[in-house]
């Protein structure tokens, strides 16, 4: 049996995707397969950090949005809520990080550069403590 690790965004169709086979996949690590995977993920490109979910994933991930009306991001915080996840600050408080009063408090040099993404948070949520993970 043969598997593969794809080591490239699957939605991104146009990108040149580096397939690394590891025939059977093992159950444990050795040192061929850890320097398959590294050489996969620096034979290419890193996409820039965003805070927008693609539309593939947005629109297309459990079919046609006309037939599906599934939200992935909907999905993955009512998912976090049922699993008893912890609001943003008690994470914080946990690694030993202080306690976010304000939206500000959450990067002060990203809110220094692009103050809309805090706005844009100040809008859905009512206070920091209701941030979800």
């Amino acid at each position: 049996m043969c598997r593969a690790i794809v080591v490239c965004d699957p939605f991104c169709f146009s990108c040149s995707c580096v397939l690394h086979s590891i025939s059977p996949l093992q159950d444990e690590v050795n040192e061929e397969t850890v320097e398959e995977v590294i050489l996969g993920l620096v034979s290419q490109l890193g996409e820039r950090e965003d805070s927008v979910l693609c539309s593939d994933v947005r629109n297309n991930l459990f079919g046609p949005m006309e037939f599906s009306r599934r939200d992935l991001a909907a999905l993955n915080i009512m998912r976090g809520r049922d699993n008893g996840l912890p609001d943003y600050n008690t994470v914080r408080k946990c690694h030993g990080l202080p306690v976010a009063k304000d939206f500000t408090d959450i990067n002060p040099e990203l809110n220094r550069t692009d103050p809309v993404k805090f706005s844009k948070l100040a809008e859905l949520y009512q206070s920091v403590d209701d941030i979800d993970l």
